[in-house]
C-alpha cells in the first residue's frame, strides 16, 4: 500500500470529520473531505500519476478524475456486513475513483442505446437503468459481452495488476456530472450526520 505520509494519524481525521459533521453541512463535508483535499491511500505524486493515467485513457482531464471512498478518507463511512462504520483503510480496500464526464457519460449510453437495439435483455439491465436514472453508469451493470465493458475492465484490472498503485483494486463509476456525483456520495455522510457521534 503507497500509504502518504499525511501528517495525521487515522483517530485524527476521523475526529477531524466526525467533528465536521456537527459543524457543517452534509454538503460542506462531502466536499472538503472526500472530493478535495489530500488523498490518504497515495502520495500526492503517485495521486496524479493515477488520475492523469485514467485521464489520458478516457481522453479526459485529470480534474475529471477523483477518489472516494475509504481510500481518499482513510476509512470507510459505510456501513455493511462485516465491515463497520470508519473501518480504517487496508490492503483489502479498493481505490474507488469517479470519472464525472457529461461527454463521456453521453457517449457511452448512446452506444448501450444501439447494442440494446440488436441484443435481448441482460440479466442487470434493470439495476443499470435505475443508475443510469440517477446519473451514473456502474460499468459491471453493462452487459458482459459489450465492448464498452470489455474495454473498461480490461483497463482497471491492467491498473491493479502493474503494482503502481500498491496492487490495490481500481475501480471507477462514470458520472455525468458533478451534482449526480454529490448527489450520490451524500446518502452516505447523511447516514454519518444523523448518527449520535461523538467529537475526538
Amino acid at each position: 500500500m503507497l500509504r502518504t505520509a499525511v501528517a495525521t494519524s487515522i483517530e485524527q481525521r476521523i475526529g477531524k470529520f466526525k467533528s465536521d459533521l456537527a459543524d457543517n453541512s452534509a454538503q460542506t463535508v462531502l466536499r472538503k473531505h472526500v472530493l478535495f483535499g489530500e488523498c490518504y491511500s497515495l502520495e500526492h505524486e503517485r495521486y496524479y500519476e493515477l488520475k492523469q493515467e485514467i485521464a489520458d485513457n478516457f481522453a479526459l482531464y485529470p480534474n475529471e478524475i477523483v477518489m472516494v471512498g475509504s481510500g481518499k478518507l482513510g476509512f470507510g463511512i459505510t456501513e455493511k456486513p462485516q465491515k463497520p462504520r470508519f473501518r480504517e483503510f487496508g490492503d483489502e480496500s479498493d481505490y474507488d475513483m469517479a470519472i464525472i464526464s457529461a461527454s463521456l457519460f453521453d457517449k457511452i449510453w448512446t452506444e448501450v442505446h444501439e447494442f440494446r437495439k440488436t441484443k435481448p435483455i441482460w440479466d442487470t439491465e434493470a439495476d443499470f437503468k435505475n443508475y443510469l436514472f440517477n446519473g451514473w453508469i456502474r460499468p459491471d451493470k453493462l452487459p458482459f459481452e459489450f465492448h464498452v465493458r470489455k474495454a473498461w475492465f480490461q483497463f482497471f484490472n491492467g491498473l491493479t495488476k502493474s503494482r503502481k498503485y500498491g496492487g490495490i483494486s481500481i475501480n471507477a463509476g462514470l458520472y455525468k456530472s458533478w451534482d449526480f456525483l454529490e448527489k450520490y456520495q451524500l446518502k452516505a455522510i447523511n447516514q454519518c450526520k444523523n448518527l449520535p457521534l461523538k467529537r475526538k
